[in-house]
């Protein structure tokens, strides 16, 4: 990401292009992280923290993070007694604060300085378009709610970490006349993927080829029909004497 370059700039004024180039860069550091789970970069929601408490009127909430509208605010554990007028329409919610005493900067400039933070409070929330309900989803369950049917499936696909191509052995090849090529992989579920035709240019009761240790089934197992043989050693061997022709895919198995 970009970055401002301050062994470059010592002794230099700063200017206002300067800082907002330094918060820009940070702000897109978030933004492209949560943009790849699907969550706009203007949405509101709570990123940790913001326990809520409610006592009767009062509600109390702990340490944490919010986006509001896009913003990152930090939020300051506190309370609030609400008011008996709910039922006219007011409601809970975050809002944005904003105070001008930096308590424990010693060496502030006349008015700079401004602390943007993130509170709870009440009010009418049908004039409030900048706020978020007190219970407002946090990221990581915005981005659950996202992952479903065949979007869930393309993103854990995604997080695995791809086919990996084995060393054939014992004069066995790919087949060239169809199929895909030998692999195997992981998901992040733990559960071994098989896939590729194999054939026998020697002999047909050696091994095609060795799962790496990670990969290798705890005891010896047999696919497709008693046709494909998996030792606990991470041996692939074709069981039926028949033929010199392996079938690997649809093979699977958690270890």
């Amino acid at each position: 990401m970009d970055r401002f370059k301050t062994e470059i700039n010592a002794g230099l004024n700063l200017f206002n292009d300067d800082l907002a180039f330094i918060d820009a860069s940070i702000r897109d550091s978030f933004v492209g992280i949560i943009s790849a789970w699907g969550v706009a970069p203007t949405d509101s929601f709570r990123i940790s923290g913001c326990s809520i408490a409610v006592n009767g009127n009062i509600y109390s909430w702990t340490d944490g993070y919010i986006a509001l509208n896009g913003e990152i605010l930090k939020v300051v554990a506190g309370s609030v007694t609400l008011p008996n007028l709910l039922q006219y329409g007011y409601g809970v919610y975050w809002k944005l604060s904003i105070s001008n005493d930096p308590s424990g900067y010693v060496r502030q400039s006349q008015d700079t300085y401004e602390l943007r933070r993130g509170v709870l409070y009440y009010g009418d929330i049908n004039t409030n378009p900048n706020y978020m309900p007190w219970n407002a989803l946090y990221l990581k369950d915005k981005v659950l709610n996202s992952l479903t049917g065949t979007d869930l499936i393309n993103k854990i696909n995604l997080a695995a970490e791809g086919w990996q191509t084995p060393l054939l052995l014992n004069s066995w090849v790919n087949y060239a006349n169809g199929g895909e090529p030998c692999g195997y992989n992981k998901d992040i579920t733990g559960t071994i993927f098989l896939k590729g035709w194999a054939y026998a240019n020697g002999s047909n009761t050696t091994a095609i080829f060795n799962l790496p240790t990670g990969y290798r089934p705890v005891n010896d197992r047999h696919f497709l029909g008693n046709t494909i043989k998996i030792d606990s050693s991470g041996n692939v061997f074709l069981t039926n004497a028949s033929t010199a022709l392996a079938y690997l895919d649809g093979i699977s198995f958690k270890i």
